[in-house]
Protein backbone atom coordinates (compact mmCIF):
# COMPACT_ATOMS: atom_id res chain seq x y z
CA UNK A 1 0.00 0.00 0.00
CA UNK A 2 1.26 3.45 -0.84
CA UNK A 3 2.24 5.85 1.89
CA UNK A 4 0.73 9.35 1.99
CA UNK A 5 4.02 10.84 0.82
CA UNK A 6 4.28 8.44 -2.13
CA UNK A 7 0.74 9.24 -3.26
CA UNK A 8 1.32 12.92 -2.81
CA UNK A 9 4.36 12.98 -5.08
CA UNK A 10 3.06 10.95 -8.00
CA UNK A 11 3.73 12.78 -11.26
CA UNK A 12 0.40 14.27 -12.44
CA UNK A 13 -0.95 13.43 -15.90
CA UNK A 14 -3.64 14.84 -18.18
CA UNK A 15 -6.72 12.88 -19.19
CA UNK A 16 -4.77 11.69 -22.24
CA UNK A 17 -2.00 10.28 -20.07
CA UNK A 18 0.51 12.99 -20.97
CA UNK A 19 2.74 14.53 -18.35
CA UNK A 20 1.36 17.76 -16.90
CA UNK A 21 3.89 20.53 -17.50
CA UNK A 22 1.57 23.47 -17.05
CA UNK A 23 -0.18 23.15 -13.69
CA UNK A 24 1.07 26.51 -12.40
CA UNK A 25 0.19 28.35 -15.61
CA UNK A 26 -3.37 27.03 -15.65
CA UNK A 27 -3.87 27.87 -11.98
CA UNK A 28 -2.73 31.45 -12.45
CA UNK A 29 -4.86 32.39 -15.44
CA UNK A 30 -5.89 35.76 -14.01
CA UNK A 31 -2.34 36.64 -12.95
CA UNK A 32 -1.08 35.83 -16.42
CA UNK A 33 -3.77 38.00 -17.99
CA UNK A 34 -2.99 40.86 -15.61
CA UNK A 35 0.73 40.71 -16.41
CA UNK A 36 0.04 40.66 -20.14
CA UNK A 37 -2.32 43.62 -19.76
CA UNK A 38 0.46 45.68 -18.18
CA UNK A 39 2.81 44.67 -21.00
CA UNK A 40 0.22 45.69 -23.60
CA UNK A 41 -0.20 49.09 -21.97
CA UNK A 42 3.54 49.72 -21.95
CA UNK A 43 4.08 48.77 -25.60
CA UNK A 44 1.22 50.38 -27.48
CA UNK A 45 1.63 51.53 -31.08
CA UNK A 46 -0.73 53.12 -33.57
CA UNK A 47 -0.50 51.66 -37.07
CA UNK A 48 -1.82 54.89 -38.56
CA UNK A 49 0.75 57.12 -36.87
CA UNK A 50 3.82 54.92 -36.36
CA UNK A 51 4.16 53.97 -40.03
CA UNK A 52 4.88 56.69 -42.59
CA UNK A 53 2.32 55.64 -45.18
CA UNK A 54 3.09 58.72 -47.28
CA UNK A 55 6.72 57.67 -47.81
CA UNK A 56 7.40 56.28 -51.31
CA UNK A 57 8.18 52.65 -52.04
CA UNK A 58 11.92 52.00 -52.19
CA UNK A 59 13.11 50.63 -55.56
CA UNK A 60 15.06 47.38 -55.34
CA UNK A 61 13.56 46.32 -52.00
CA UNK A 62 11.65 43.04 -51.74
CA UNK A 63 8.10 42.72 -50.47
CA UNK A 64 8.70 39.12 -49.43
CA UNK A 65 12.14 37.51 -49.00
CA UNK A 66 12.91 35.31 -52.02
CA UNK A 67 13.26 32.13 -49.92
CA UNK A 68 9.66 32.56 -48.72
CA UNK A 69 8.19 32.74 -52.23
CA UNK A 70 6.33 29.49 -52.96
CA UNK A 71 8.35 28.41 -56.03
CA UNK A 72 11.77 29.39 -54.68
CA UNK A 73 14.53 26.91 -55.51
CA UNK A 74 12.66 25.31 -58.42
CA UNK A 75 13.44 25.33 -62.14
CA UNK A 76 10.50 27.66 -62.58
CA UNK A 77 12.06 30.11 -60.13
CA UNK A 78 15.37 30.01 -61.99
CA UNK A 79 13.58 30.84 -65.25
CA UNK A 80 12.01 34.03 -63.90
CA UNK A 81 13.44 37.50 -64.35
CA UNK A 82 14.41 39.50 -61.28
CA UNK A 83 11.36 41.71 -61.82
CA UNK A 84 9.07 38.68 -61.96
CA UNK A 85 10.57 37.30 -58.75
CA UNK A 86 10.04 40.59 -56.92
CA UNK A 87 6.53 40.99 -58.31
CA UNK A 88 5.56 37.42 -57.41
CA UNK A 89 6.75 38.04 -53.86
CA UNK A 90 4.59 41.16 -53.69
CA UNK A 91 1.51 39.28 -54.90
CA UNK A 92 2.08 36.43 -52.46
CA UNK A 93 2.53 38.89 -49.60
CA UNK A 94 -0.76 40.59 -50.52
CA UNK A 95 -2.44 37.16 -50.52
CA UNK A 96 -1.02 36.53 -47.02
CA UNK A 97 -2.15 39.96 -45.83
CA UNK A 98 -5.64 39.34 -47.23
CA UNK A 99 -5.86 36.05 -45.34
CA UNK A 100 -4.42 37.87 -42.33
CA UNK A 101 -7.34 40.32 -42.31
CA UNK A 102 -9.81 37.42 -42.34
CA UNK A 103 -7.83 35.62 -39.65
CA UNK A 104 -7.72 38.67 -37.35
CA UNK A 105 -11.47 39.14 -37.76
CA UNK A 106 -12.13 35.46 -37.00
CA UNK A 107 -9.92 35.56 -33.90
CA UNK A 108 -11.72 38.67 -32.68
CA UNK A 109 -15.12 37.05 -33.13
CA UNK A 110 -14.02 34.00 -31.17
CA UNK A 111 -12.57 36.15 -28.38
CA UNK A 112 -15.76 38.23 -28.22
CA UNK A 113 -17.69 34.97 -27.84
CA UNK A 114 -15.38 33.83 -25.05
CA UNK A 115 -15.84 37.11 -23.20
CA UNK A 116 -19.62 37.09 -23.63
CA UNK A 117 -19.90 33.51 -22.36
CA UNK A 118 -17.36 33.79 -19.54
CA UNK A 119 -18.37 33.70 -15.90
CA UNK A 120 -15.90 36.47 -15.06
CA UNK A 121 -17.14 39.16 -17.41
CA UNK A 122 -15.15 41.88 -15.63
CA UNK A 123 -12.01 39.97 -14.68
CA UNK A 124 -8.47 40.40 -16.00
CA UNK A 125 -8.85 37.53 -18.46
CA UNK A 126 -11.81 39.24 -20.13
CA UNK A 127 -9.99 42.57 -20.11
CA UNK A 128 -6.98 41.01 -21.79
CA UNK A 129 -9.30 39.49 -24.39
CA UNK A 130 -10.65 42.96 -25.16
CA UNK A 131 -7.11 44.36 -25.35
CA UNK A 132 -6.14 41.56 -27.74
CA UNK A 133 -9.18 42.31 -29.91
CA UNK A 134 -8.08 45.95 -30.04
CA UNK A 135 -4.61 44.88 -31.20
CA UNK A 136 -6.03 42.45 -33.76
CA UNK A 137 -8.22 45.25 -35.13
CA UNK A 138 -5.15 47.46 -35.45
CA UNK A 139 -3.28 44.66 -37.21
CA UNK A 140 -6.10 44.12 -39.71
CA UNK A 141 -6.15 47.87 -40.39
CA UNK A 142 -2.39 47.87 -41.03
CA UNK A 143 -2.72 44.88 -43.35
CA UNK A 144 -5.32 46.77 -45.35
CA UNK A 145 -3.13 49.87 -45.55
CA UNK A 146 -0.18 47.81 -46.76
CA UNK A 147 -2.32 46.16 -49.44
CA UNK A 148 -3.24 49.65 -50.62
CA UNK A 149 0.43 50.66 -50.56
CA UNK A 150 1.29 47.69 -52.77
CA UNK A 151 -1.23 49.10 -55.27
CA UNK A 152 -2.96 45.74 -55.61
CA UNK A 153 -6.53 44.70 -54.82
CA UNK A 154 -7.06 42.22 -51.98
CA UNK A 155 -7.10 38.62 -53.15
CA UNK A 156 -10.39 36.76 -53.17
CA UNK A 157 -10.59 34.40 -50.24
CA UNK A 158 -10.69 30.69 -51.09
CA UNK A 159 -14.12 29.11 -50.88
CA UNK A 160 -13.02 27.01 -47.93
CA UNK A 161 -12.01 30.16 -46.04
CA UNK A 162 -15.34 31.77 -46.89
CA UNK A 163 -17.21 28.76 -45.52
CA UNK A 164 -15.11 28.70 -42.37
CA UNK A 165 -15.69 32.41 -41.79
CA UNK A 166 -19.44 31.76 -41.79
CA UNK A 167 -19.07 28.85 -39.39
CA UNK A 168 -16.43 30.40 -37.11
CA UNK A 169 -18.91 31.16 -34.33
CA UNK A 170 -19.88 27.48 -34.25
CA UNK A 171 -16.27 26.38 -33.73
CA UNK A 172 -15.84 24.23 -30.60
CA UNK A 173 -14.63 26.00 -27.48
CA UNK A 174 -12.39 23.11 -26.44
CA UNK A 175 -8.78 22.26 -27.33
CA UNK A 176 -9.37 22.23 -31.12
CA UNK A 177 -10.84 25.72 -31.14
CA UNK A 178 -8.15 27.08 -28.82
CA UNK A 179 -5.46 25.26 -30.81
CA UNK A 180 -6.70 26.82 -34.05
CA UNK A 181 -6.46 30.27 -32.49
CA UNK A 182 -2.94 29.47 -31.29
CA UNK A 183 -1.95 28.06 -34.69
CA UNK A 184 -3.02 31.23 -36.49
CA UNK A 185 -1.11 33.36 -33.99
CA UNK A 186 2.01 31.17 -34.25
CA UNK A 187 1.97 30.97 -38.06
CA UNK A 188 1.60 34.72 -38.49
CA UNK A 189 4.16 35.45 -35.79
CA UNK A 190 6.78 33.29 -37.48
CA UNK A 191 6.50 35.35 -40.69
CA UNK A 192 6.24 38.64 -38.81
CA UNK A 193 9.42 38.15 -36.79
CA UNK A 194 11.45 37.23 -39.86
CA UNK A 195 10.28 40.21 -41.91
CA UNK A 196 10.67 42.67 -39.03
CA UNK A 197 14.47 42.37 -39.08
CA UNK A 198 15.14 41.90 -42.80
CA UNK A 199 17.00 44.98 -44.15
CA UNK A 200 16.19 44.04 -47.76
CA UNK A 201 12.43 44.33 -47.22
CA UNK A 202 10.32 47.41 -48.02
CA UNK A 203 10.39 49.77 -44.97
CA UNK A 204 6.58 49.84 -44.73
CA UNK A 205 6.50 46.05 -44.47
CA UNK A 206 9.31 45.96 -41.93
CA UNK A 207 7.76 48.61 -39.65
CA UNK A 208 4.33 46.94 -39.77
CA UNK A 209 5.88 43.64 -38.79
CA UNK A 210 7.79 45.22 -35.89
CA UNK A 211 4.53 46.60 -34.47
CA UNK A 212 2.74 43.30 -35.00
CA UNK A 213 5.54 41.27 -33.36
CA UNK A 214 5.25 43.11 -30.04
CA UNK A 215 1.67 41.99 -29.55
CA UNK A 216 2.23 38.52 -30.99
CA UNK A 217 4.32 37.25 -28.07
CA UNK A 218 1.57 38.19 -25.59
CA UNK A 219 -1.20 36.65 -27.68
CA UNK A 220 0.74 33.40 -28.09
CA UNK A 221 1.47 33.10 -24.37
CA UNK A 222 -2.18 33.57 -23.47
CA UNK A 223 -3.38 31.22 -26.25
CA UNK A 224 -0.98 28.49 -25.09
CA UNK A 225 -2.28 28.75 -21.54
CA UNK A 226 -5.84 28.41 -22.87
CA UNK A 227 -4.96 25.29 -24.88
CA UNK A 228 -3.41 23.70 -21.80
CA UNK A 229 -6.38 24.63 -19.63
CA UNK A 230 -8.96 23.13 -22.00
CA UNK A 231 -6.96 19.90 -22.43
CA UNK A 232 -6.86 19.48 -18.64
CA UNK A 233 -10.62 20.08 -18.37
CA UNK A 234 -11.71 17.35 -20.83
CA UNK A 235 -11.69 13.57 -20.83
CA UNK A 236 -9.65 11.29 -23.08
CA UNK A 237 -12.39 10.72 -25.67
CA UNK A 238 -13.12 14.44 -26.11
CA UNK A 239 -9.42 15.23 -26.32
CA UNK A 240 -8.97 12.53 -28.97
CA UNK A 241 -11.52 14.19 -31.22
CA UNK A 242 -10.02 17.62 -30.64
CA UNK A 243 -6.54 16.25 -31.32
CA UNK A 244 -7.43 15.00 -34.80
CA UNK A 245 -9.31 18.23 -35.62
CA UNK A 246 -6.33 20.35 -34.55
CA UNK A 247 -3.98 18.21 -36.64
CA UNK A 248 -6.22 18.64 -39.71
CA UNK A 249 -6.15 22.42 -39.33
CA UNK A 250 -2.36 22.41 -38.92
CA UNK A 251 -1.95 20.27 -42.05
CA UNK A 252 -4.10 22.59 -44.17
CA UNK A 253 -2.85 26.05 -43.20
CA UNK A 254 0.18 26.34 -45.51
CA UNK A 255 -1.71 25.42 -48.72
CA UNK A 256 -3.94 28.45 -48.09
CA UNK A 257 -0.90 30.68 -48.55
CA UNK A 258 -0.38 29.43 -52.11
CA UNK A 259 -2.72 31.18 -54.54
CA UNK A 260 -2.63 30.33 -58.29
CA UNK A 261 -3.83 33.84 -59.14
CA UNK A 262 -0.45 35.18 -57.98
CA UNK A 263 1.24 33.12 -60.71
CA UNK A 264 -1.11 34.40 -63.40
CA UNK A 265 -0.42 37.98 -62.33
CA UNK A 266 3.28 37.67 -63.25
CA UNK A 267 2.85 35.64 -66.43
CA UNK A 268 3.19 32.11 -65.03
CA UNK A 269 0.76 29.37 -66.01
CA UNK A 270 -1.12 28.75 -62.73
CA UNK A 271 -1.09 24.95 -63.14
CA UNK A 272 2.65 25.00 -63.72
CA UNK A 273 3.10 27.27 -60.71
CA UNK A 274 1.04 25.06 -58.41
CA UNK A 275 2.83 21.90 -59.50
CA UNK A 276 6.22 23.56 -58.99
CA UNK A 277 5.21 24.77 -55.52
CA UNK A 278 3.58 21.58 -54.21
CA UNK A 279 6.17 19.16 -55.59
CA UNK A 280 9.23 21.08 -54.43
CA UNK A 281 11.38 20.45 -51.38
CA UNK A 282 10.60 24.06 -50.49
CA UNK A 283 6.96 23.12 -49.81
CA UNK A 284 7.72 20.73 -46.96
CA UNK A 285 10.33 23.10 -45.52
CA UNK A 286 7.95 26.05 -45.43
CA UNK A 287 4.93 24.00 -44.33
CA UNK A 288 6.92 22.82 -41.31
CA UNK A 289 8.30 26.30 -40.64
CA UNK A 290 4.78 27.77 -40.48
CA UNK A 291 3.54 25.10 -38.06
CA UNK A 292 6.77 24.07 -36.32
CA UNK A 293 6.29 25.94 -33.05
CA UNK A 294 2.66 24.88 -32.78
CA UNK A 295 3.38 21.19 -33.44
CA UNK A 296 6.24 21.15 -30.93
CA UNK A 297 4.07 22.79 -28.29
CA UNK A 298 1.15 20.43 -28.99
CA UNK A 299 3.47 17.45 -28.66
CA UNK A 300 4.79 18.65 -25.30
CA UNK A 301 1.41 19.28 -23.69
CA UNK A 302 -0.36 16.15 -24.93
CA UNK A 303 -2.49 17.66 -27.70
CA UNK A 304 -1.13 15.04 -30.11
CA UNK A 305 -0.94 12.24 -27.60
CA UNK A 306 -3.31 9.82 -25.96
CA UNK A 307 -5.64 7.40 -27.77
CA UNK A 308 -5.72 9.47 -30.98
CA UNK A 309 -2.03 10.33 -31.04
CA UNK A 310 -1.01 8.13 -33.95
CA UNK A 311 -3.97 9.20 -36.05
CA UNK A 312 -3.25 12.89 -35.39
CA UNK A 313 0.40 12.37 -36.30
CA UNK A 314 -0.65 10.58 -39.52
CA UNK A 315 -2.70 13.65 -40.47
CA UNK A 316 0.29 15.89 -39.73
CA UNK A 317 2.54 13.66 -41.87
CA UNK A 318 0.01 13.81 -44.69
CA UNK A 319 0.22 17.59 -44.57
CA UNK A 320 4.04 17.28 -44.49
CA UNK A 321 4.25 19.23 -41.24
CA UNK A 322 5.24 16.49 -38.77
CA UNK A 323 8.91 17.17 -37.90
CA UNK A 324 11.72 14.82 -38.98
CA UNK A 325 12.96 12.25 -36.46
CA UNK A 326 15.93 14.29 -35.26
CA UNK A 327 13.72 17.28 -34.47
CA UNK A 328 11.29 15.08 -32.54
CA UNK A 329 14.16 13.73 -30.49
CA UNK A 330 15.32 17.29 -29.69
CA UNK A 331 11.93 18.26 -28.26
CA UNK A 332 11.21 14.89 -26.70
CA UNK A 333 8.04 14.35 -28.73
CA UNK A 334 6.49 10.91 -28.48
Amino acid sequence: MESDSEARFHRPTTTTGARVVHRRGVGERQKTAQRLLFAAAEASYDGELDINWDAPIEPGKYWLPPHLVSVYGTRLWDSLTEQQKTELGKHELVNILTLGVYAECALSMLMFRDIAEADGLADDSSRFGLAAINEDTRNATMFGRLINKADLPPYKRPRAVGLLSRLVMFAPTGPAGRATMLLVEEAMHRLVVELAVDPDIQPHVRQLMKIHALAGDRHIEFARAEVQRTIAERNAIANAIHSIAAAAVAASIYPLLINPEAYSAVGINPVRGLLAAFLSDQYATQARAVTNSFVHFGSRVGLFGGVSGEMAKAVLRLGRVWPPQQQREMIGAR
